[in-house]
């Protein structure tokens, strides 16, 4: 009998302000057991996003046009 595996598929916010960069990301992400649950084009879009989803991985461009440092991750927006 062969023996099946259930593959544990992690949720990931993808927060880009470039539509193309989302789109990479996505697909190198296509076929693994990382899942896109949603993306944002902000740093407050995203924050917003993740407290909704609570996603187990972010990706984020660290050059967003609006306020966004490292701190910003661990603050309430």
């Amino acid at each position: 009998m062969k023996k099946v595996y259930a593959v544990r598929k992690y949720s990931v916010l993808v927060v880009d302000d470039s539509k193309v960069i989302r789109f990479m990301i996505a697909g190198i992400l296509a076929g693994t057991e990382f899942e896109i649950c949603d993306s944002a084009e902000n740093s407050t879009e995203a924050v917003e996003k993740y407290k909704l989803l609570q996603p187990d991985l972010v990706t984020m461009d660290m050059n967003l046009p609006e306020r966004f440092d490292l701190t910003y991750v661990d603050s309430d927006g």
